[in-house]
């Protein structure tokens, strides 16, 4: 009896080995990335437990996929991506890293945030100041707010 119980702790040892091996974990994002929407090339990293072949990257939000980041690239622990600007702004985003070439193995990665792409600043253009007197003076510029609220003062 004594026997078969090391044998089972033994098998199950190399079980547990094997299968954590297997699980690789995303590194990026991770807890304090936020995305922005549409940014471009987002940088996306995972260990790859030497395991060869491709992965599939998929995006969550809590515990549903979102969004298929790639369907398959190679197991090389770094892929980028763009963001869609069409997904919703807000928490609870998560990146899947799976293996292709086996059934099991891969894992999640932190929480993170997507929200609204900042807004590009306004930008400002102005010539030198004419007809300058004691109580006047002429004044000639552009502003292209680019979307954005903008207030302007002389």
């Amino acid at each position: 009896m004594k026997n078969l119980k090391t044998i089972f702790l033994s098998i199950f040892a190399l079980l547990f080995l094997f299968c954590t091996n297997l699980f690789s974990q995303v590194t990026q994002p991770n807890g304090l990335t936020i995305w922005a929407l549409g940014q471009q090339n987002v940088s996306i990293q995972w260990g790859t437990n030497g395991v060869s072949g491709n992965v599939e990257l998929l995006l969550y939000r809590a515990s549903d996929v979102v969004a298929t980041i790639s369907s398959s690239t190679p197991n090389d622990g770094s892929h980028t991506w763009n963001v869609p600007t069409s997904l919703t702004v807000g928490p609870n985003y998560r990146v899947r890293q799976r293996y292709l070439s086996i059934s099991h193995g891969g894992n999640y990665g932190d929480y993170f945030r997507i929200d609204n792409a900042a807004a590009t600043p306004p930008t400002v253009s102005t010539s030198a100041a004419s007809g300058i007197g004691t109580n006047e003076a002429t004044l000639k510029g552009t502003v292209n707010p680019n979307g954005a609220t903008t207030t302007i003062y002389f």
